[in-house]
């Protein structure tokens, strides 16, 4: 099914989460945890299956939630609030 290309696995840390569901769009790991990085892997390795379903809903998030239009969106709401607050 092609899964090759979407995120499977990254260290949970600042912007990570925004991209990637622990679980649902690919697999999160502690960082500086060099275990926990290679059970995620050995996962990820062995069952193709878990990897089609990661892969298939990483790729629905990105186009949905990381899209031109939404991205526009979000960087329009975040400096009207701001400008709201007088933050900009």
């Amino acid at each position: 099914v092609g899964s090759e290309m979407c995120i499977r696995d990254r260290s949970n840390i600042y912007g990570i989460n925004d991209a990637v569901v622990d679980g649902k769009t690919g697999l999160l790991h502690t960082v500086k945890d060099s275990a926990d990085l290679a059970s995620k892997l050995n996962r990820l390795v062995t069952d193709e299956c878990l990897r089609d379903t990661l892969g298939q809903a990483a790729r629905t998030r990105i186009h949905t939630q990381f899209n031109q239009n939404a991205m526009i969106k979000h960087f329009m709401t975040f400096h009207t609030q701001m400008i709201a607050k007088g933050q900009l």
